[in-house]
């Protein structure tokens, strides 16, 4: 194992952490409040600080297909958010968030099997036991109901599947910038749907500091070293440039 290899696992871990906490926030947010609005305040305050960090770390602007990519993850994530808030309001937070988490790594690894071949066996005992843990921690019980909100959090993990993919190819020449197109994007669709919506008469200052914190403090942490993984594994692949 290289150390590149190391350090991307390490942001990875951290990005995991991170985005744990912010799913916490964003969920007791939703629960109050209607859930796109919830979002569409969360990524501003998010689209704000990441363009502070963009013009503070004077990262050079990347390419339009960075940007077209960043763009991509950023709508994905937006619905996967938006499902995963939801879920979160109406379900088990300990069903909905490990069933989103596994299902959000199956569409990357399908990728990754089409591009680079299939993983190793240590690697193919750890997916198919991801994959039963779905059953586990969601079957039937006798108390409570665990399969409510179980479409909303599949729907959600997919989306973030979509997200990781197109955040892969966002990341070859920067992590700030695709970073801003992802939250401009998914900023502008959450509130194109809630202007278009039927008026929410439930007020957002009781849920501001939840908001806030998942957009800006937390959320925008986990995309940064997401994105930062990927430009880190480019750079190790590509030493000498595309």
């Amino acid at each position: 194992m290289t150390n590149g290899t190391i350090e991307v696992s390490g942001l990875s871990l951290a990005s995991a952490t991170c985005w744990g906490g912010g799913d916490f926030a964003g969920g007791l947010a939703a629960k109050r409040a209607n859930v796109f609005r919830v979002v569409a305040v969360a990524h501003a305050c998010g689209l704000v600080a990441m363009l502070a960090m963009a013009l503070l770390a004077g990262e050079a602007f990347p390419p339009a297909a960075d940007l077209e990519w960043g763009a991509a993850a950023g709508i994905a994530g937006a619905f996967g958010i938006a499902a995963l808030y939801q879920a979160l309001a109406i379900g088990r937070m300990g069903v909905m968030a490990p069933v989103a988490s596994v299902v959000t790594g199956v569409l990357p690894v399908l990728v990754c099997i089409r591009t680079e071949g299939m993983p190793d066996r240590i690697q193919m005992i750890g997916f198919a036991l991801a994959l039963m843990s779905i059953w586990l921690v969601a079957r039937p019980n006798e108390y409570v109901d665990s399969h409510r909100g179980l479409g909303l959090a599949v729907l959600a993990g997919l989306m973030f599947g979509l997200f990781l993919v197109a955040g892969k190819q966002a990341g070859h020449h920067g992590v700030f910038w695709p970073m801003v197109a992802a939250r401009l994007a998914s900023t502008g669709l959450m509130l194109a749907i809630v202007a278009i919506s039927p008026r929410d008469p439930r007020p957002l200052i009781p849920v501001l500091w939840p908001m806030v914190f998942s957009g800006r403090i937390i959320k925008g942490r986990p995309i940064e070293v997401g994105f930062e993984c990927d430009a880190k594994l480019y750079r190790e692949e590509h030493p000498y440039g595309p």
